[in-house]
């Protein structure tokens, strides 16, 4: 068995037996968790196997994102950035904002299982950000909310102008509550320098933080 390391350089083993599939499961198994760490995940994965363009790969679906994982690298795809999920001749293709769409085959017979779980957890990502607007500001209109939760959509940061297109003084409203005290007199002097965008990140809002962004 050959493994190469991130540095370029690769160890040989040999004579392991039995041993051999065991250590590949645990050497794949913890090359997964850094790249779930590194790539800040939520929640506990469900895995599948199957290929991306020519690559081999390990998916791991979690409660904000879909962890591609191949021999060569690991790319994060966050639910926020993914338009929808469709399945045709067996074949599951990810529409993501600002690429070409993602094309997942090769995944036996849990072609609707995965696309079952992608549709559930695009779904949920989007409950989450409408429900987290609505306790932040519970006298915003049904539509302002809908409209206003998908440019927000589970992390994505929507610039202050358009959130105040939707509902006047609502992107200011936001800033001034995801905002820290000792930060707001900052946060202000940016604002009439720039651009203001805001973004709420699936951590913050449970509380361990909060975010503007620029």
């Amino acid at each position: 068995m050959r493994v190469t390391l991130a540095d370029g350089n690769a160890i040989e083993l040999h004579g392991l037996g039995t041993m051999r599939t065991q250590l590949l499961a645990e050497l794949r198994d913890g090359r997964a968790e850094v790249a779930a760490e590194a790539a800040a995940t939520v929640g506990r994965a469900e895995i599948f196997g199957g290929t991306v363009g020519s690559d081999s790969a390990e998916l791991r679906v979690y409660d904000d994102a879909l962890l591609i994982i191949t021999a060569a690298a690991s790319e994060r795809i966050g639910f926020s950035f993914v338009g929808a999920v469709q399945v045709r001749d067996y074949t599951i293709t990810v529409e993501v904002a600002g690429r070409e769409p993602i094309t997942l085959t090769r995944l036996g017979r849990r072609v609707g299982e995965l696309a079952e779980l992608l549709t559930t957890r695009l779904r949920e990502a989007r409950g989450r950000t409408s429900a987290f607007l609505a306790s932040l500001l519970p006298g915003l209109e049904p539509m302002a909310l809908r409209t206003a939760s998908g440019l927000l959509r589970d992390g994505v940061a929507a610039p202050v102008s358009a959130l105040d297109g939707i509902h006047p003084d609502l992107g200011s409203a936001l800033l001034g509550i995801a905002t820290l005290p000792e930060r707001k007199e900052t946060v202000a002097e940016l604002a009439k320098r720039t651009e203001m965008a805001i973004g709420f990140s699936p951590r913050s809002r449970s509380g361990a933080e909060r975010s503007t962004g620029r």
